[in-house]
Order: C-alpha cells, then structure tokens, then sequence
C-alpha cells in the first residue's frame, strides 16, 4: 500500500513523518518524503484517476450489457 501526502502544514512535522515512515516504510509520497512529489503534477492524483477510469469501465460494461439484453429481446420476437 502507498500513501500520497497532500503536504498540508499538519502534515510535515517532524512526528507525522516518523509515523508515516514505521507505518508505510518507503512507500509514501511527499514534497520531502522518501518518494518525492512528481514536479508539476495536476491536482489528480494516481487514485483520482484510478476512480474515474474504473467508473468510466462500469458505465461501458452496463451499457454493453444492455445492448446484449436488447438484442436477445429481438430475437425472441423475430422467432413469434
């Protein structure tokens, strides 16, 4: 698991990254952590991404199946 720091005040003392660091090792992101900030990153993160792909996924896999009922509704009135 990673963590990504957002670097707001109450998280850059000196006790918030010693925890960070016992609790996720190297594995989290920050302007000063172990794992730096990506230089001139957009406010979206990895994880907004990942929620609007995979929403963006869901919504084409409804709408296939919908097509897919659709067409069995069809062909069952073709054959009456």
């Amino acid at each position: 698991m990673w963590f990504m720091h957002n670097s707001t005040p109450a998280h850059i003392f000196r006790n918030e990254r010693e925890h960070l660091t016992l609790t996720f090792q190297d594995r989290w992101i920050d302007w000063g952590g172990p794992t730096p900030w990506p230089a001139r990153s957009s406010n979206l993160n990895p994880l907004d991404f990942y929620v609007m792909l995979k929403a963006q996924e869901e919504e084409e896999e409804e709408e296939e199946e919908e097509e897919e009922e659709e067409e069995v509704k069809e062909k069952k009135n073709k054959k009456k």
